[in-house]
């Protein structure tokens, strides 16, 4: 079996500047957007737009001013997260 590796980006929600990005098989948003998280990225304004992080481990994640409207964040770890609306 062929497991191909998907390389997902997480971008600013305006002007789409590349914050992150992370390849592996079996990607997903979710499995990206921990491994920003471990790594410590920015991910101020990012686009998450409608992005499904049920479950996630977000815990400490520097999330000022992104786009989460429709996101699923349904039983995310988001303890010590920085979720504040800038600007």
């Amino acid at each position: 079996m062929d497991n191909k590796k998907t390389k997902i980006e997480i971008k600013t929600r305006e002007g789409g500047t590349l914050l992150f990005a992370f390849e592996t098989e079996d990607n997903t948003i979710k499995k990206t957007l921990e491994e920003a998280v471990r790594r410590w990225a920015n991910l101020q304004w990012a686009n998450l737009l409608g992005a499904y992080l049920q479950g996630a481990d977000l815990q400490g994640a520097d999330l000022q001013g992104a786009d989460l409207q429709w996101a699923d964040l349904r039983w995310a770890n988001l303890l010590g997260a920085k979720m504040d609306k800038k600007g």
